[in-house]
């Protein structure tokens, strides 16, 4: 699906090649016109925003249904205040001074219990997350920094292209400029994952994907080279994808 020239023009977050360094991210405007194929995690991605702040400030409620034409306010509303976290209720402590009935019940006739066989259940797996994949096999030909906002993995033409974990597709299309055919991964109320620069998508937005499940082939990027621009994001932000990756 190409994207129309409305949406790359809208655009006013102007994001370059993800083989070349990447501007800091800057809301030019306060509004963000909805085009097919946005999805909120899509347009709070583009300008380097948490999509939950993005929906409490239009009042958005999961699963985030959007409507082309919309208009989607990319700054907080004059005194919005972040929500609080739910307060705990606590036990009153005051006890009543009325004193209270002495029930008297007659004596249990104790029953003599047969333990049961003990059953060895299997080791659990740690509560720790699990272990990241690596998306494609290959060489780092770019890491992390502040001008570039992921990692560039050389890889195969045509290879596969993994999940690192399990998820939800939240965006699959080629809207994003510098990104090429693009793949977003929820895998948590935090934490995103970004693949680009692939040949072919094989998975559409809502899908839900396991861990290692083959999501794209690999493409080239704008300077020919085949490739992958991975990115991470945790809480809006941009983070090295290495301290997620195994090493």
């Amino acid at each position: 699906m190409r994207a129309s020239g409305g949406i790359l023009s809208g655009l006013l977050l102007l994001l370059t090649a993800c083989t070349g360094s990447h501007p800091p991210f800057r809301v030019m405007t306060s509004q963000y016109k909805v085009h097919y194929g946005d999805t909120l995690e899509s347009i709070a991605w583009r300008y380097g925003l948490n999509y939950q702040e993005v929906a409490a400030w239009n009042r958005l409620k999961p699963p985030y249904h959007l409507v082309p034409g919309q208009r989607i306010a990319l700054n907080p509303p004059v005194g919005y205040k972040p929500p609080r976290a739910p307060a705990v209720r606590r036990a009153n402590k005051r006890t009543s001074r009325r004193p209270q009935p002495v029930v008297t019940r007659p004596p249990v006739k104790k029953i003599p219990v047969v333990p049961p066989k003990t059953v060895v259940a299997p080791p659990m797996a740690p509560a720790s997350p699990e272990t990241w994949l690596w998306p494609i096999k290959g060489k780092v030909v770019r890491h992390f920094s502040p001008g570039d906002r992921g990692i560039d993995i050389l890889g195969q033409f045509g290879g596969p292209v993994v999940a690192v974990a399990q998820g939800k597709v939240v965006y699959s299309g080629d809207a994003l400029k510098g990104y090429g055919q693009l793949i977003i991964i929820k895998h948590s109320d935090a934490l995103l994952s970004a693949y680009a620069h692939n040949r072919l998508r094989l998975v559409t937005q809502g899908m839900l994907v396991n861990r290692g499940q083959k999501i794209a082939e690999i493409g080239r990027a704008q300077n020919g080279q085949p490739l992958l621009h991975f990115e991470i994001r945790e809480g809006g932000m941009p983070v090295n994808p290495l301290n997620f990756l195994p090493h």
